[in-house]
Order: C-alpha cells, then structure tokens, then sequence
C-alpha cells in the first residue's frame, strides 16, 4: 500500500514537473528568452573558438541564467505577456550603470533604489568558488508628474506610434494600351487578354512586426546630445527567431548596443514569398532622436 501511495506521489511530481516544462509564454516573453537562448549559443561559440576566457564564460553564463530566472518568475506570477526590463550583474559591474555614487554592500539589498534609475528586484549569489552576488536591476521611469514607475517591455508601447514600414515594390510590367477603337466591349477585351498573357511575379512580403522594444539614451550618448540613426541588418527566421544581428552603421556612445539589444527582442511573424513563409534579412532603423526614439524596417531580402 506505501508502495502504491509513493509510486502515485512520484507520477504526480513528475507529471508537475512535466507541465511547468512546457510552460508556454506569449510572444513578447517568448521573444525575450528566444533572445536570450541566442546569447548562450553565442557565448558557447566563442568559448570553443577560445575568443573568450572561460572565467569570463562562466560569469556571462550566470547572468543570462539568472535572469531568465527572474523573467519566467514574473510571467509565472503575472500571467501576463510583458517582460520588466532587467538586468543582472555582478556586484563589482555596478560602475557600468554610470550611477552618480558608489554603493556600500549593505546598501545593496532587494528593494533599493540606485540614483532613481534603477531598483534592486533580487539578490544572488554565483557559483564561483569565491561567489560574487549578483544583482537582478529592474529600470524605472519618471513621467512628467515626477512618478517613478517600474519600466515593462510589452502591451504599454503601441506599434504603431513607432513603427514604419517600408515596402518597395517590385516594378510591375506595363500593359500595351489597347488599340484605339469605338467599341468598349473590345477594349476591355483587349486588356482582359493582356493581363492574363502577363504572368504574375511572386510577391515577398517582408517579416511584421508584433511587439518592438524601445532602446533608451545612454548617459554619454544623452549628456553629448547625440542624434541620429542605428541601421541593423539581422536575419529573421521563419521559426521565430532574429539571428545575426549586425549593426551596418553605428552611432557610438553605446547606442549601438542599445540597437542591438532591441532587435534581438523583437517578436515578428515571418517573411513570406508566394504565401510560403521563409528566412529573409532585413534592415531595422533605430532613430535616437532627444524628444522621441523611433524604428522603422526597410524592405526584406529572401533568403534561399
């Protein structure tokens, strides 16, 4: 009987363990740990052309999987398609935020706010042999009333207040003009006939957008007033995911990363030619612009 009551309990465990494994996310989160799913294949590539050091390996690596800890926590506890913007970094990182003041470890608890930008969500520790805590930062907004409030990527930006895109059409053959004639009837016949002997190219339809993440300034990139645009070229898959993200023309001042950062989180639906969806790159313009930042996408390029 005991061993019927645990043999159940373990099917129950397991059969748990089964259905949080194939947690499903909405797009915008889904997007989200696609992206950082990527980063990991990045940093394992690297590891095995040794481009990077395997220390540096290591505390990447306990970055990108604490916070995507942190990222399904919250849609598990929220149940709602949005991804807070988060970050994590180890405590001796905390100079790379450009903070005003230098923060005493005590200070640094769940919680805390650093300058007002940002606040403390999580603490944790890594898994070096002498660990180092790492801390999960959630950003803040401070609107026009001077409220701070917490910053979320997902249904608080309307696409189409920041989207655009551009379409270029192939040219399309032109029709011989029909014959001058007094009956109408043959006219129209005559370019019924033309259009039917013309045969019609297929279209590609250029990957569209669902949910977009909007890059903010960096302070030196703010405090130089620099403005301009950020083109990225990037392959966008027909499984979803955004590869390859190359920035073809920068601005600096750490806008180009920011760039980066907010195609890779992009959810799209795919390119499609001739109704068949496919990969294709595209060209994504981010404009940094002091009263407003922007992203339109060029035309799409198949891929065969």
């Amino acid at each position: 009987m005991l061993a019927a009551v645990l043999c159940a309990a373990a099917a129950l465990s397991n059969a748990g363990a089964a259905q949080q494994k194939r947690a499903s996310y909405g797009p915008v989160v889904s997007a989200y740990l696609t992206g950082l799913d990527e980063e990991l294949n990045e940093l394992e590539y690297q590891l095995r052309r040794q481009e990077i050091a395997r220390a540096d390996y290591e505390r990447a690596k306990q970055r990108l999987t604490i916070l995507r800890r942190f990222i399904e926590r919250y849609a598990a506890e929220n149940r709602e398609d949005i991804v807070p913007e988060y970050q994590a970094l180890a405590e001796d990182e905390l100079n790379t935020l450009g903070l005003s003041k230098e923060y005493k470890p005590d200070e640094l608890i769940a919680g805390a706010e650093l300058d007002g930008q940002w606040k403390i969500v999580g603490v944790q520790s890594g898994a070096e042999r002498k660990p180092i805590r790492f801390l999960i930062l959630e950003r803040l907004q401070r609107a026009a009333d001077g409220v701070v409030r917490e910053s979320k990527l997902g249904k608080t930006v309307d696409p189409r207040d920041v989207i655009e895109t551009i379409i270029v059409r192939e040219a399309s053959s032109q029709l011989p003009a029909p014959p001058q004639s007094s009956n109408n009837a043959d006219a129209a016949a005559l370019i019924a006939q033309a259009k039917a002997e013309t045969p019609e190219k297929p279209s590609l339809q250029a990957p569209r957008l669902l949910h977009i993440y909007l890059p903010e300034y960096t302070g030196k990139a703010r405090d130089k007033r620099i403005e301009g645009e950020v083109i990225v070229r990037a392959m966008f898959q027909r499984d979803g995911k955004i590869k390859n993200a190359k920035v073809e023309k920068g601005l600096g001042f750490g806008l180009d990363d920011r760039a980066i950062e907010a195609v890779k989180r992009m959810s799209f639906l795919p390119a499609q030619f001739d109704g068949k969806e496919i990969d294709a790159e595209a060209r994504i313009v981010v404009g940094f612009n002091l009263a407003k930042i922007y992203v339109y996408v060029g035309a799409a390029e198949a891929l065969k």
